[in-house]
């Protein structure tokens, strides 16, 4: 199976997209993951057209979640064994039983989070369009981790795992965090953080998406003077307070009853994928109904 998901010209530079190269190989084998067969579209908000999908081959949808763009034409070169919450089933039309999870949820199987210490009180996450000098800096002044999303998934997984609490403006901080049974806050700093995404999540384990909002910090301009410096350095005020009351609210954790079920449709997602790879369903089939199990050769028959 090939891997399909979201990456720019330099390789992931998002936590999210960059778990698929990492996670995939280890949850169904090195076999099954290569540069030919079906397309495996995976973790992610990869039902849209923000990056178009190839013509060749099946595309096999495992956890994926809607959120931007417009959504594909499922059609006969699709089959769909589960997508990452309802919101996402119901707008591809798909039956309630067609809401799993995100595949993410899964790492904490092949990345032994229990042995990192948690010797950070707090980690800052942000979306990774958001990072910048000026968030970095603020962590340091209160003492916090700083987890970088555009960092190697492994740091960032130890980076989550060392904290008692975790303020994540990425989805994937939070499914990773709860994975871990790290407990997790939601902010947000911009107005184009989508929030279908996270609200199909977390439907999905059984939480409501509440989100603290807070104010932007940008990188400081070439050109500076006194009254930009000033108006920073209240704005940084403003922003550490805003970072201190998201710090002592209540924090978010599935509960394990949740999750469990979460896991466990997962696993049959990946269980029916991997009964299908194992009788040979991908080579020269293609589905019938991109939702069910029925399937004809290609060509006819």
């Amino acid at each position: 199976m090939r891997l399909f998901y979201w990456e720019t010209a330099e390789g992931p530079n998002n936590f999210g997209d960059a778990l698929n190269p990492w996670l995939w190989p280890r949850e169904l084998g090195p076999g099954l993951v290569g540069k030919d067969g079906p397309w495996l579209v995976g973790v992610g908000s990869l039902l849209g057209d923000v990056r178009p999908f190839p013509e060749d081959g099946l595309k096999l949808v495992v956890g994926s979640g809607a959120g931007y763009g417009r959504l594909p034409a499922v059609d006969g070169t699709w089959r769909v064994y589960g997508v990452r919450g309802p919101l996402t089933a119901s707008r591809l039309d798909l039956p309630p039983e067609a809401a799993a999870c995100d595949p993410a949820i899964l790492v904490g199987r092949h990345f032994d989070y229990g042995a990192v210490p948690r010797r950070a009180q707090v980690a800052l996450m942000l979306h990774w369009r958001s990072v910048n000098t000026a968030w970095r800096l603020m962590a340091r002044q209160l003492g916090w981790t700083f987890v970088d999303p555009r960092d190697s998934p492994e740091n960032v997984m130890r980076g989550i795992a060392g904290a008692e609490l975790l303020l994540t403006e990425a989805l994937h901080g939070a499914i990773v965090a709860d994975a871990f049974r790290v407990p997790w806050t939601p902010i947000r700093t911009s107005p184009e953080i989508l929030g279908f995404k996270w609200e199909d999540w977390c439907a999905s384990v059984g939480l409501a998406y509440e989100p603290v909002g807070v104010w932007p910090l940008y990188r400081r301009p070439e050109r500076d003077s006194t009254a930009r410096r000033t108006g920073r350095a209240i704005k940084r005020l403003l922003v550490e307070r805003e970072l201190k009351d998201a710090a002592r609210r209540r924090p978010q954790l599935s509960a394990p009853a949740e999750f469990e079920r979460a896991v466990g449709r997962a696993d049959e997602m990946l269980d029916r994928l991997r009964e299908d790879a194992g009788r040979g369903a991908y080579h020269g089939l293609v589905p019938v109904n991109p939702a069910g199990d029925g399937w004809r050769r290609a060509g006819g028959g």
